[in-house]
């Protein structure tokens, strides 16, 4: 386990002691952030007005927005990484089916026929984990 780390921060004109298991700069880094939020809310010239509860309740609800915003846009992200996998994927699969047509010209046999042939019967042996080239004592594949 992580060893505990205790440091001073200063929030909003005051002091504070703070401990947890992180870093010490990420500690600082979290202080940093609640200052510019405060910042942030300060700018706007009604905040002074409002009581200290409802000013809390206005940091905690801009904070809970940044996170659900950024959760949002790494959900965003992994779908868009998931698209181009599967997008690469295909890319390699068409790739393959390239060389395997430039194997069959280079040796004069017709690319189209074998590629018929291994899309009716290669692909549905290989779609059940077997692969004509691996069976032992198939040498016609």
């Amino acid at each position: 386990m992580a060893e505990k780390t205790e440091i001073e921060v200063l929030l909003d004109g005051r002091i504070y002691k703070v401990s947890g298991y992180e870093s010490v700069e990420y500690m600082q880094k979290i202080a940093n952030y609640i200052n510019a939020k405060e910042r942030d809310l300060k700018a706007n010239g009604n905040y002074n007005r409002i009581p200290n509860a409802l000013r809390s309740y206005l940091m905690y609800i801009n904070i809970a927005d940044d996170y659900f915003k950024a959760k949002q846009e790494a959900e965003a992200l992994r779908a868009e990484v998931e698209r181009k996998d599967k997008e690469l994927y295909g890319i390699k699969h068409e790739a393959a089916e390239l060389q395997t047509k430039i194997s069959r010209l280079k040796k004069g046999e017709d690319p189209e026929e074998a590629t018929h042939a291994e899309r009716t019967t290669g692909g549905a042996i290989e779609n059940h984990g077997f692969h004509p080239k691996k069976q032992k004592g198939n040498r016609d594949a």
